[in-house]
């Protein structure tokens, strides 16, 4: 299956934003201790265990997008709905096992693998209240909304489906009205062959 540009620009979108959230958990392991050093550790676990929790992060966002674009073609729509509960379950699975792992394995920093799965979370709602408040503004100004990114394919798609079933209507609209002047010219027709038929009649019995 072909990757599409949209789920390739905000897979990186994600994995930068989940790299710099990363990196600030590091920074703030750091800080933390250096003020609680018997509390708080801060060695190559940590390290490893953030760069894990990364790839797990940015590989669940990508296997969903690519699981929505599978969707998006897809016409049945209870097969759709089969395909999101599978890939759900399975991505729940794999972070389910990597939180056990991390857990677990004596290289990785339990708290410092687990947070990076919450980044991509945060900064998609973050992304969205932002692009609501910019919204807002934007409409108080010229009555437009600014849309998400991945909002602009789904309206592009909407607007396809609905001039696709404008046409259908318009096509039978004017079949409909094809038939309605058919009828009328026949009944004028036919009206105007009764007064002929019924003079007809009068002259046969004169």
């Amino acid at each position: 299956m072909t990757v599409q540009p949209a789920v390739k620009e905000e897979t990186i979108k994600v994995a930068a934003a989940t790299a710099a959230g990363t990196a600030v958990m590091i920074a703030a392991f750091g800080i933390l201790h250096q003020v609680m050093p018997e509390t708080v550790p801060f060695n190559y676990k940590v390290v490893l265990g953030a760069a894990a929790g990364l790839v797990i992060a940015v590989l669940n966002f990508f296997w969903m997008g690519m699981t929505v674009q599978q969707v998006v073609s897809l016409t049945d729509e209870d097969r759709a709905r089969g395909v999101l509960r599978v890939s759900f379950r399975n991505r729940m699975l794999m972070q389910m096992l990597f939180v056990i792992l991390a857990l677990a394995a004596p290289v990785f920093n339990g708290a410092a693998a687990i947070i990076p799965l919450f980044i991509p979370s945060i900064y998609i709602k973050l992304r969205g209240v932002g692009q609501a408040v910019s919204g807002m503004n934007s409409s108080a100004g010229t009555g437009e909304t600014a849309g998400a990114d991945d909002s602009v394919q789904t309206a592009r798609e909407t607007e396809t489906a609905s001039e696709t079933e404008s046409a259908a209507e318009t096509g039978t609209a004017k079949e409909t009205g094809k038939t309605t002047e058919t009828e009328k010219s026949d009944t004028t027709q036919t009206a105007g062959k009764a007064p002929g038929e019924e003079r007809e009649g009068g002259d046969t019995e004169r």
